[in-house]
Protein backbone atom coordinates (compact mmCIF):
# COMPACT_ATOMS: atom_id res chain seq x y z
CA UNK A 1 0.00 0.00 0.00
CA UNK A 2 2.75 2.08 0.91
CA UNK A 3 4.27 2.10 -2.91
CA UNK A 4 1.03 3.37 -3.72
CA UNK A 5 1.12 6.32 -1.64
CA UNK A 6 4.19 7.08 -3.23
CA UNK A 7 3.16 7.00 -6.92
CA UNK A 8 0.09 9.55 -5.50
CA UNK A 9 2.32 11.66 -4.16
CA UNK A 10 4.62 11.84 -7.18
CA UNK A 11 1.68 12.51 -8.93
CA UNK A 12 0.46 14.78 -7.29
CA UNK A 13 4.12 17.09 -6.86
CA UNK A 14 5.22 16.07 -10.12
CA UNK A 15 1.73 17.49 -11.45
CA UNK A 16 3.55 20.80 -10.96
CA UNK A 17 5.58 20.64 -13.78
CA UNK A 18 2.70 19.35 -15.36
CA UNK A 19 1.15 23.17 -14.41
CA UNK A 20 4.76 24.82 -15.26
CA UNK A 21 5.36 22.95 -19.04
CA UNK A 22 2.13 21.07 -20.35
CA UNK A 23 -0.66 24.20 -18.18
CA UNK A 24 -0.66 25.41 -22.23
CA UNK A 25 -1.31 22.68 -23.95
CA UNK A 26 -4.17 21.54 -21.47
CA UNK A 27 -5.45 25.14 -21.80
CA UNK A 28 -5.06 24.92 -25.45
CA UNK A 29 -7.49 21.75 -25.93
CA UNK A 30 -9.87 23.18 -22.99
CA UNK A 31 -10.08 26.35 -22.20
CA UNK A 32 -11.55 27.80 -19.27
CA UNK A 33 -13.98 25.52 -18.21
CA UNK A 34 -17.49 26.41 -16.34
CA UNK A 35 -17.42 25.59 -13.20
CA UNK A 36 -19.80 23.20 -13.27
CA UNK A 37 -21.47 19.68 -13.35
CA UNK A 38 -20.98 19.90 -17.54
CA UNK A 39 -17.42 21.32 -17.45
CA UNK A 40 -16.37 19.04 -14.47
CA UNK A 41 -18.11 16.01 -16.00
CA UNK A 42 -16.13 16.82 -19.58
CA UNK A 43 -12.69 17.12 -17.48
CA UNK A 44 -13.36 14.14 -16.04
CA UNK A 45 -13.88 11.83 -19.27
CA UNK A 46 -10.64 13.25 -21.22
CA UNK A 47 -8.12 12.76 -17.55
CA UNK A 48 -9.60 9.10 -17.46
CA UNK A 49 -8.66 8.04 -20.76
CA UNK A 50 -5.30 9.62 -20.35
CA UNK A 51 -5.30 8.10 -16.85
CA UNK A 52 -6.15 4.62 -18.84
CA UNK A 53 -2.78 5.01 -20.97
CA UNK A 54 -0.47 5.66 -18.10
CA UNK A 55 -2.34 2.38 -16.66
CA UNK A 56 -1.59 0.56 -19.69
CA UNK A 57 1.99 1.32 -20.02
CA UNK A 58 2.02 0.77 -16.31
CA UNK A 59 1.00 -2.80 -16.52
CA UNK A 60 3.92 -3.30 -19.96
CA UNK A 61 6.61 -1.70 -17.96
CA UNK A 62 5.51 -4.18 -14.52
CA UNK A 63 6.10 -7.20 -16.51
CA UNK A 64 8.99 -5.84 -17.82
CA UNK A 65 10.35 -5.69 -14.58
CA UNK A 66 8.82 -9.21 -13.73
CA UNK A 67 10.69 -10.33 -15.77
CA UNK A 68 14.27 -8.92 -14.56
CA UNK A 69 12.76 -10.02 -11.08
CA UNK A 70 12.76 -13.18 -11.73
CA UNK A 71 16.22 -13.18 -13.41
CA UNK A 72 16.96 -12.07 -9.80
CA UNK A 73 18.35 -8.34 -11.37
CA UNK A 74 15.48 -6.47 -8.62
CA UNK A 75 17.99 -4.83 -6.70
CA UNK A 76 20.08 -3.97 -9.76
CA UNK A 77 16.90 -2.54 -11.81
CA UNK A 78 15.57 -0.31 -8.74
CA UNK A 79 19.27 0.68 -8.29
CA UNK A 80 19.85 1.85 -12.07
CA UNK A 81 16.14 3.84 -12.60
CA UNK A 82 16.76 5.57 -9.42
CA UNK A 83 20.17 6.68 -10.68
CA UNK A 84 19.06 7.39 -14.24
CA UNK A 85 16.06 9.35 -13.02
CA UNK A 86 18.33 11.37 -10.71
CA UNK A 87 20.78 12.42 -13.35
CA UNK A 88 17.52 13.50 -15.67
CA UNK A 89 16.07 15.42 -13.25
CA UNK A 90 19.48 17.32 -12.40
CA UNK A 91 19.08 17.84 -16.78
CA UNK A 92 22.61 15.54 -17.52
CA UNK A 93 20.03 13.13 -19.71
CA UNK A 94 16.83 15.04 -19.54
CA UNK A 95 18.57 17.83 -21.67
CA UNK A 96 20.69 15.37 -23.82
CA UNK A 97 17.34 13.66 -24.80
CA UNK A 98 15.31 16.26 -25.46
CA UNK A 99 18.06 18.13 -28.01
CA UNK A 100 17.99 14.99 -29.87
CA UNK A 101 15.63 15.02 -33.73
CA UNK A 102 14.46 11.73 -34.05
CA UNK A 103 12.63 12.31 -37.71
CA UNK A 104 10.08 9.05 -37.54
CA UNK A 105 8.85 10.39 -33.99
CA UNK A 106 8.44 13.65 -35.52
CA UNK A 107 6.48 12.35 -38.18
CA UNK A 108 4.39 10.08 -35.17
CA UNK A 109 3.78 13.28 -33.15
CA UNK A 110 2.49 15.05 -35.82
CA UNK A 111 -0.08 12.44 -36.93
CA UNK A 112 -1.12 12.11 -33.00
CA UNK A 113 -1.46 15.96 -32.25
CA UNK A 114 -3.27 16.18 -36.13
CA UNK A 115 -5.54 13.25 -34.59
CA UNK A 116 -6.04 15.00 -31.48
CA UNK A 117 -7.40 18.08 -33.04
CA UNK A 118 -9.68 15.93 -35.02
CA UNK A 119 -11.42 14.71 -31.39
CA UNK A 120 -11.66 17.71 -29.91
CA UNK A 121 -12.75 19.92 -32.83
CA UNK A 122 -15.75 17.20 -32.97
CA UNK A 123 -17.15 18.49 -30.01
CA UNK A 124 -18.73 15.53 -28.45
CA UNK A 125 -18.46 14.42 -25.19
CA UNK A 126 -17.22 11.09 -26.29
CA UNK A 127 -14.56 12.22 -27.65
CA UNK A 128 -12.62 13.32 -24.64
CA UNK A 129 -11.86 9.84 -23.36
CA UNK A 130 -10.60 9.19 -26.46
CA UNK A 131 -8.79 12.52 -26.27
CA UNK A 132 -7.41 11.83 -23.16
CA UNK A 133 -5.86 8.15 -24.16
CA UNK A 134 -4.08 9.83 -27.16
CA UNK A 135 -2.51 12.79 -25.00
CA UNK A 136 -1.03 9.74 -22.80
CA UNK A 137 1.10 8.81 -25.69
CA UNK A 138 3.03 12.55 -25.72
CA UNK A 139 6.44 12.27 -24.03
CA UNK A 140 6.61 13.47 -21.09
CA UNK A 141 9.35 13.22 -18.69
CA UNK A 142 7.42 12.76 -15.29
CA UNK A 143 5.37 9.93 -16.84
CA UNK A 144 8.87 8.34 -17.88
CA UNK A 145 9.76 8.57 -13.83
CA UNK A 146 6.34 7.23 -12.69
CA UNK A 147 7.20 4.30 -15.46
CA UNK A 148 10.40 4.14 -14.09
CA UNK A 149 8.46 3.40 -10.66
CA UNK A 150 5.93 0.84 -11.81
CA UNK A 151 8.60 -1.24 -13.63
CA UNK A 152 10.61 -1.79 -9.65
CA UNK A 153 6.84 -3.28 -8.62
CA UNK A 154 7.89 -6.06 -10.38
CA UNK A 155 4.18 -7.48 -11.67
CA UNK A 156 1.47 -6.06 -14.24
CA UNK A 157 -1.05 -5.83 -11.72
CA UNK A 158 1.33 -3.38 -9.51
CA UNK A 159 2.60 -1.64 -12.67
CA UNK A 160 -1.36 -0.81 -13.51
CA UNK A 161 -2.26 0.28 -10.25
CA UNK A 162 0.80 2.28 -9.26
CA UNK A 163 0.48 4.23 -12.87
CA UNK A 164 -3.37 4.74 -11.55
CA UNK A 165 -2.79 6.29 -8.55
CA UNK A 166 0.36 8.03 -10.08
CA UNK A 167 -2.28 9.34 -12.86
CA UNK A 168 -5.06 10.49 -9.70
CA UNK A 169 -2.24 12.55 -8.39
CA UNK A 170 -1.66 14.78 -11.41
CA UNK A 171 -5.98 15.70 -11.15
CA UNK A 172 -5.91 17.99 -8.55
CA UNK A 173 -4.18 20.59 -10.23
CA UNK A 174 -4.43 19.64 -13.92
CA UNK A 175 -8.44 20.11 -12.85
CA UNK A 176 -7.27 23.78 -11.30
CA UNK A 177 -6.01 24.67 -14.71
CA UNK A 178 -8.76 23.95 -16.75
CA UNK A 179 -11.17 25.81 -14.16
CA UNK A 180 -8.75 28.48 -13.50
CA UNK A 181 -6.21 29.20 -16.35
CA UNK A 182 -6.32 32.75 -16.40
CA UNK A 183 -4.06 32.67 -12.69
CA UNK A 184 -1.19 30.35 -14.80
CA UNK A 185 1.25 33.15 -15.34
CA UNK A 186 4.79 32.28 -16.75
CA UNK A 187 6.88 33.73 -13.58
CA UNK A 188 4.41 30.97 -11.57
CA UNK A 189 5.09 28.37 -14.48
CA UNK A 190 8.77 29.16 -13.87
CA UNK A 191 8.53 29.07 -10.22
CA UNK A 192 7.10 25.79 -9.75
CA UNK A 193 10.02 23.97 -12.06
CA UNK A 194 12.03 23.98 -8.84
CA UNK A 195 9.82 22.16 -6.88
CA UNK A 196 9.68 19.21 -9.54
CA UNK A 197 12.73 19.01 -9.60
CA UNK A 198 13.44 18.36 -5.55
CA UNK A 199 10.36 15.72 -5.58
CA UNK A 200 12.01 14.07 -8.44
CA UNK A 201 15.29 13.84 -6.68
CA UNK A 202 13.63 12.84 -3.63
CA UNK A 203 12.22 9.60 -5.55
CA UNK A 204 15.42 8.39 -7.19
CA UNK A 205 16.78 8.14 -3.82
CA UNK A 206 14.13 6.05 -2.76
CA UNK A 207 14.59 3.66 -5.52
CA UNK A 208 18.33 3.69 -4.95
CA UNK A 209 17.89 2.81 -0.90
CA UNK A 210 15.32 0.04 -2.00
CA UNK A 211 17.37 -1.39 -4.15
CA UNK A 212 20.21 -1.63 -1.45
CA UNK A 213 18.35 -4.23 0.50
CA UNK A 214 18.85 -2.00 3.60
CA UNK A 215 16.25 -4.04 5.58
CA UNK A 216 14.73 -0.27 6.46
CA UNK A 217 10.87 -1.00 6.65
CA UNK A 218 9.37 0.94 3.80
CA UNK A 219 12.79 2.94 3.03
CA UNK A 220 14.70 -0.19 2.39
CA UNK A 221 12.49 -3.04 2.88
CA UNK A 222 14.70 -6.44 2.53
CA UNK A 223 14.24 -8.15 -0.69
CA UNK A 224 14.01 -11.65 -1.11
CA UNK A 225 15.77 -13.54 -4.31
CA UNK A 226 15.92 -16.32 -5.85
CA UNK A 227 18.14 -17.87 -2.99
CA UNK A 228 15.37 -17.24 -0.48
CA UNK A 229 12.93 -18.18 -2.47
CA UNK A 230 14.51 -21.99 -2.94
CA UNK A 231 15.45 -22.13 0.78
CA UNK A 232 11.37 -22.22 1.58
CA UNK A 233 10.89 -24.47 -1.48
CA UNK A 234 13.45 -26.94 0.12
CA UNK A 235 11.96 -26.33 3.91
Amino acid sequence: MEVLVIAFLIGLGGSLHCVGMCGPLQLAFHGNQQLNFQGFSRQLLYHSGRITTYAVFGGITGLLGQTIKIAGFQQGLSISIGVLIGLGALGMIGHSFTAMKWPFMDKVLLKLKMKMGSLLHRGKDTSRFALGMLNGFLPCGLVYVGLGGAMTTGSYEEGMLFMTFFGLGTLPLLLGVSFLGSLLTPSLRNSLKPAMLGITLVFSVLLILRGLNLDIPYLSPHISGPVDEITVCNE
